[in-house]
């Protein structure tokens, strides 16, 4: 029977402060990890050492790099999209959906209805992202649900 050894490292935060997205960077070989209060924190896991690398307003909701590494979406909680290269520079800053926090797209926050020209604004905005940086954006469709 094969036993792998366990290592728990702890990442320190501010007192309040959640992780609420992570993901794996293989070209700097460490986890990207975001937070509620809105930092960009780098840990690599073989050295237990984290570094900020950046800050967003409104907070993380979401991180995902693209297949190759080269770039790295995320979603704040302002429902802003920011697409960065893995050296920080931000490349592209977009809003996404209405900013209502109900996703309906109507701008009341009730969760009802649909506003078909924000809507097909929306779709054609990711239209031209998907073509642009088509591997970050999908996955920040599948896996973050915008």
């Amino acid at each position: 029977m094969l036993l792998a050894s366990s290592v728990v490292n702890q990442i320190e935060l501010e007192d309040g402060d959640l992780i609420t997205a992570f993901d794996y960077l293989l070209e700097k070989e460490a986890l990207i990890i975001g937070t509620e209060n809105g930092l960009l924190l780098l840990h690599n896991v073989d050295h237990n050492s984290t570094e900020i690398v950046g800050q967003v307003n409104g907070g993380v909701k979401c991180i995902s790099p693209s297949p190759d590494g080269d770039l790295l979406a995320i979603l704040t909680g302002f429902r802003q999209m920011l697409v960065m290269t893995h050296d920080w520079d931000l490349l592209h800053e977009t809003a996404v959906g209405d900013g209502d926090g109900d996703g309906d797209g109507d701008g009341d926050g009730d969760g009802a209805g649909l506003d078909v020209s924000k809507d097909l604004s929306l779709l054609l905005l990711l239209a031209v992202f998907i073509f642009q940086y088509a591997f970050v954006v999908v996955l920040l469709i599948v896996f973050c649900k915008i």
